[in-house]
């Protein structure tokens, strides 16, 4: 008996330790997350949801936060990925056309020396390229399937899509926000992907949440007004573009025109010197300095929008008078068929999506190598696009 009571009491004492470990590293993750500190961070909350899942399962409601928090850093990581490749590729020339050059470049020398061809060598090497191409597809394919080779924007997108599935569940103003939040990160992905239809989606899902639990004139919903005007922006929709653009500029003007009547009925009323009347007249005259610095970069987006509208009008006319259409150039095929494509993502048959444990794991330094080979692209070498088999709400 008194063997079984030993054991049933150390369990719960092991119980609390595990969720008390998690909760400390949860924090440590956000104060890391804070400070800028990303590898770190991602390394702290990577081990806070692994110890909660352990402890509530994989789709817990006490894995909200965590999964969000951890999706948050993987973003931030990969993004710090992206800016090292990017600086590391300047001035080195693109692969295609050094392949280009160097084929040209061949071919030309086998038609300067037609006599030292030889009949079959065409055909030999045609036959050992194709060994090639067999193999590097053998070890891209081995590639993918080792778990640390996930790119960090996949695995952030993967941790936010279960985060926002966690925070739906409950019909309440905090969790709707919080799963807000979570399609604002999803859409910032689509941007660092270059997949802007996805990206406008997860943005118009976050807008659309705001405005039934926030004022209209609400820093949270121009944020996001912003960002679909960047989204629209990059996708060539300059119109639309500008149209969120000056939303943005409207509810920020809108809150300052609010903040401005705080202060002055505070000023009116002869309440200046109360503590608490002090705090709240501080902090609005901070709002509104903060929101003042911000409304010219959102101008200049849209300055920025039309002279790209302008442009793109004027060589569309000038095309039309030279006689260059889209029909007798292959310049649309070509961008057609190189266009980015929208990340596959299933539809949820239940809240309950599949096994993720391989996704919650420890994440390399962004000096140690990208998981993926192409900046703000989340597509794997054989130009195929990545498939998230993450349920979305």
């Amino acid at each position: 008996m008194s063997a079984v009571a030993g054991t049933s009491t150390a369990e719960p004492e092991s119980s609390v330790d595990v969720v008390a470990e998690a909760n400390a590293m949860l924090v440590q993750g956000k104060r890391n997350l804070l400070c800028g500190e990303i590898p770190d961070a991602v390394n702290a909350l990577q081990e806070a949801c692994t110890k909660l899942a352990g402890k509530y399962g994989e789709m817990g409601d006490e894995l909200g936060d965590s999964y969000f928090h951890y999706g948050k850093a993987l973003l931030e990581l990969g993004r710090i990925e992206n800016e090292v490749l990017g600086n590391a590729l300047q001035g080195v020339p693109d692969e295609d056309e050094t392949e280009n050059e160097a084929e040209a470049k061949e071919s030309d020398d086998k038609v300067e020396n037609p006599e030292d061809v030889q009949e079959g060598s065409w055909e030999d090497d045609d036959e050992a390229e194709g060994e090639d191409t067999a193999e590097d597809i053998e070890d891209d394919t081995k590639e993918n399937v080792n778990p640390d080779d996930i790119p960090n924007f996949q695995l952030s997108w993967e941790m936010l899509e279960l985060a926002s599935v966690i925070f739906k569940r409950k019909n309440t103003k905090e969790m709707s926000l919080k799963a807000a939040q979570c399609h604002l990160s999803l859409g910032e992905i689509g941007l660092e992907i270059e997949q802007y239809q996805q990206s406008v989606e997860d943005f118009q899902e976050c807008l659309r949440l705001q405005k039934e639990h926030l004022d209209p004139t609400d820093r949270l919903i121009a944020e996001t007004y912003y960002q679909l005007g960047m989204a629209y922006g990059f996708d060539r929709k300059f119109d639309v573009a500008i149209e969120h653009y000056r939303e943005a500029v409207k509810a920020l003007e809108s809150k300052i025109a609010s903040l401005k009547k705080v202060v002055q009925e505070a000023e009116a009323k002869g309440d200046i010197g109360d503590n608490l009347t002090d705090d709240v007249v501080d902090e609005a005259r901070k709002d509104i300095a903060v929101i003042t610095e911000c409304l010219p970069d959102i101008r200049t987006k849209i300055e920025d929008c039309e002279q790209e509208k302008t442009q793109t009008n004027v060589k569309e006319l000038t095309q039309e008078a030279m006689g260059v259409g889209s029909t007798t150039s292959g310049f649309s095929s070509a961008s057609s068929s190189s266009a980015p494509q929208p990340i596959g993502v299933k539809k949820a048959d239940s809240d309950k999506p599949n096994d993720i444990s391989s996704l919650v794991r420890k994440k390399r330094k962004p000096e140690e190598g990208d998981g993926d080979g192409e900046k703000k692209k989340m597509r794997q070498e054989n130009g195929t696009d990545v498939d998230v088999t993450t349920s979305r709400c």
